[in-house]
């Protein structure tokens, strides 16, 4: 710390890495009630107030100001140059977890990019599903179709240690952001470029297959948030337009010959078609039930395929 006063702090670092004789860095310091003020007078007209104020912790924190030192400090230091780029870009509508890096997912803290669809807490609850229903079984073989971060092959395999896990994706840059996520936090994963539209699989025989997969149709992407269509991939979103169960009925279709007898298929659905996707389950002889998420939505499917 070469210098203080009221208003700036300044940093000297060597960085033997690159080999940088210095690196600057300039934070200023600011007292609560102004960082406050500018956030809301920033973002009132985009972000709702509980929202915001979510956010603004969110930030802080990723600054290294947690949340009892915000709520006992008076004032703080800031880049105010790094807070102004944020800024920016949520007025933008960009996701905070996008801005970020990352974001939590069943206790355990995820990397997500531009590549791969935003952890989501309802997807917490098809994994605690299954993991319910399969804590005290051993030697589990379970496939994941459209794995995206990784998060819940990756949950399946810390909660479930002694399952052999695959997970598959159609996007190599999804997968890289999946592997890393499963190297760091020690999980047991095998993962797999595949198209389950066009699937290269070999056959296998699994007792468990999972999936959230783009279940929207693309006719309804002008109903989307801009946050979420506008910067999530749209490969991990939509289905085909007026196919909305098209990734569904591919399942089912690999299922056949992949499920072993009285295995079990869950989903993440559309809340609007769930009743639809059980429908298309009778047909085909399984026993189907929905879950609701915690607002009371049709958001998950256990499909059992039958015995005979």
């Amino acid at each position: 710390l070469l210098t203080q006063n009221k208003s700036f702090l300044v940093y000297i670092y060597k960085d033997i890495r690159s080999g940088a004789q210095r690196v600057y860095v300039v934070k200023s310091i600011f007292k609560k009630t102004e960082i406050i003020a500018w956030f809301n007078q920033e973002l009132s007209d985009v972000l709702e107030e509980g929202e915001r104020q979510e956010i603004l912790l969110r930030l802080l924190e990723n600054h290294a100001i947690d949340r009892l030192d915000w709520a006992l400090a008076q004032e703080v230091e800031l880049d105010k140059k790094v807070w102004e780029g944020n800024i920016q870009d949520l007025k933008r509508q960009k996701p905070i977890q996008y801005i970020l890096g990352y974001e939590y997912f069943a206790g355990e803290k995820f990397e997500v990019n531009a590549n791969v669809l935003i952890p989501r807490p309802e997807t917490e609850e098809l994994v605690n599903w299954v993991v319910t229903e399969h804590k005290d079984n051993d030697n589990l073989s379970i496939l994941e179709i459209g794995t995206g971060s990784g998060c819940i092959a990756v949950s399946l395999s810390k909660s479930l240690p002694q399952a052999k896990i695959l997970a598959t994706d159609i996007s190599s840059a999804a997968l890289s952001v999946a592997k890393k996520n499963a190297q760091r936090l020690s999980a047991a994963v095998q993962f797999l470029k595949d198209d389950i539209l066009n699937s290269n699989l070999s056959e296998n025989r699994y007792d468990i297959i999972v999936s959230n997969p783009p279940y929207i149709p693309l006719d309804e992407a002008a109903k989307i948030h801009e946050r979420v269509k506008d910067f999530e991939p749209k490969l991990a979103l939509f289905s085909e337009e007026k196919k909305p169960l098209q990734f569904y009925e591919a399942i089912f279709k690999f299922s056949e010959p992949s499920l072993i007898t009285g295995g079990v298929l869950y989903f993440e659905v559309h809340e609007e078609y769930a009743q639809e996707v059980l429908h298309l389950a009778v047909k085909k002889g399984c026993v189907a039930k929905i879950k609701n998420d915690f607002y009371g939505k049709e958001r998950m499917l256990r499909i059992k395929k039958a015995s005979h």
